[in-house]
């Protein structure tokens, strides 16, 4: 994803399509190992994030209008 000063054309990966399968697969397989965080873990962080965004909805808007200038529309459409 682009940085707020960078356009999607200034980001690019040296990877072909060719290679994006086997990729995926060997992060999946790295995923399902649970060598990082487990799955309950992630599930809780999710769960998390989304009461942050269910109930902090005002706040988010109110900080995304007054650091970046979104309207308050923009920041409810955001989240």
């Amino acid at each position: 994803m682009p940085k707020p000063n960078e356009t999607q054309s200034d980001v690019s990966a040296n990877v072909s399509v060719q290679e994006i399968p086997g990729i995926v697969a060997r992060l999946r397989t790295t995923f399902n190992t649970d060598k990082t965080r487990s799955r309950s873990w992630r599930v809780s962080q999710l769960n998390a994030l989304d009461r942050l965004l269910t109930e902090g909805r005002d706040e988010l808007a109110r900080s995304l209008f007054d650091d970046m200038h979104c309207s308050p529309f923009e920041g409810k459409r955001a989240s």
